[in-house]
């Protein structure tokens, strides 16, 4: 599973495979589901496009982006999120990018954060109109090894983006409208770490935004700010446990911040919090597969009431999904 989104009272997955092409599901209580998409969506996306990189809610229809395997990747559009037309050319004219990882509403457009050939890149659609797209970001912010946008979120009214950089660590860049010209980095590079390459996502809760990063060395780490420039750690190193690389896709649920940290060697742990401050691990070992080893920053959400957490699973079984009941988490589909 890469992606999670609900409209009209339908759950919608989209789901990686790299054999055949990504494909999109959905249900309508969580437990049922049933496939909307052909692999690929269609058959101009074919299995060069092996994942369905975000789902994004705008103007009441569903958008799904793809990626991976190293072709300009596509953006889908659905108006229910069973029937799935392509977004034609020139809407994307002139992108050269292999994915576009991260979808977002802002104040109106829709924005589309790209990992480029060359360089990370941002595009919006011309307000409601997502057949005409405008760049406002383009060669990286004049760094060229900031290689992708990887998330998107609004606080206090302005626009931040999270960037990747393998080189000399993420950014966070913001804008207060969007526009061509009006992005700035406000995080000090990789939060002072070289090593903090890639963030986890972004997320709202109790008046601050947070950030996650992936930390191969020492383990990913939990920032956090009250006004968009100055920033804390709240989790630092992994939460004790260097192996827990990268911390991944926030949800609000119930009035507490969940997160995953990501285990490549001992499967996923799962984490929560009611302040931000003091945090308490709700799950570990990969809900007791440790090839559950990571979830994609948009494969968490909210639905009916429920936490739902998609997982990548890489020893050839596939990927599960999972929905908390009461402190459990029973597994949906596997």
């Amino acid at each position: 599973m890469s992606a999670l989104e609900a409209l009209a009272g339908q759950l919608c997955a989209g789901a990686s495979n790299f054999d055949e092409g990504g494909s999109i599901w959905r249900s309508a209580n969580g437990s049922a589901w049933t496939q909307v998409s052909a692999p690929g969506i269609g058959a101009s996306m074919g299995i060069t496009k092996s994942a369905i990189m975000d789902l994004a809610v705008f103007n009441d229809k569903l958008f799904a982006s793809t990626g991976w395997s190293g072709r300009t990747s596509q953006l889908w559009v659905s108006p229910d999120g069973k029937a799935w037309s392509q977004i034609p050319l020139p809407a994307f004219v002139g992108i050269d990018e292999l994915s576009i990882p991260a979808l977002g509403v802002h104040d109106g457009p829709l924005y589309a954060g790209i990992c480029g050939i060359t360089s990370a890149e941002i595009w919006r659609s011309a307000g409601s109109d997502y057949l005409t797209w405008i760049e406002v970001v383009s060669g990286g912010l004049g760094d060229v090894e900031n290689g992708c946008v990887s998330g998107f979120a609004t606080f206090n009214g302005e626009l931040y983006a999270a960037v990747e950089n393998w080189t000399t660590g993420m950014r966070i860049w913001r804008s207060t409208n969007g526009n061509a010209g009006t992005w700035q980095q406000v995080n000090a590079t990789g939060f002072g770490a070289a090593e903090n390459t890639i963030s986890g996502g972004l997320a709202v809760f109790n008046g601050q935004l947070y950030a996650g990063t992936q930390n191969n060395s020492t383990g990913g780490q939990i920032w956090r700010t009250s006004n968009g420039t100055s920033w804390a750690t709240v989790v630092g190193n992994g939460s004790g446990d260097p192996l827990n690389q990268q911390i991944a896709g926030f949800t609000v649920s119930n009035g507490e911040l969940v997160t995953v940290a990501n285990n490549f060697s001992e499967g996923l742990e799962l984490w929560s919090s009611s302040n931000g401050t003091t945090w308490q691990q709700r799950g570990m070992g990969g809900f007791g597969d440790s090839n559950n080893s990571d979830i994609n920053r948009s494969n968490a959400t909210v639905f009916n009431g429920s936490l739902f957490i998609g997982t990548w699973n890489w020893s050839g079984n596939g990927g599960e999904l999972w929905q908390k009941v009461n402190d459990l988490y029973l597994p949906l589909v596997r």
